[in-house]
């Protein structure tokens, strides 16, 4: 079973702001690697649209004029 009864040490002040700034450099690197990712996705849709449409429809697996 747990021990929800354990008597723990309370961390010093000191010892937070070291915590506080760890996570800080932690999620900013997160965020960045998200923040890179979505512009890489953008960009890729970007110039995959427009191949699509420079190279025509039925080119890019779509359908053609009639329904073919």
């Amino acid at each position: 079973m747990a021990e929800f009864d354990r008597p723990t040490i309370a961390a010093g002040a000191g010892s937070a702001a070291v915590i506080d700034q760890g996570l800080r450099s932690y999620m900013l690197r997160v965020y960045n690697y998200m923040a890179g990712g979505l512009v890489l996705t953008g960009v890729v849709a970007y110039f995959f649209s427009q191949w699509s449409v420079a190279s025509g429809w039925k080119a890019a697996g779509g359908m053609g004029e009639g329904g073919e």
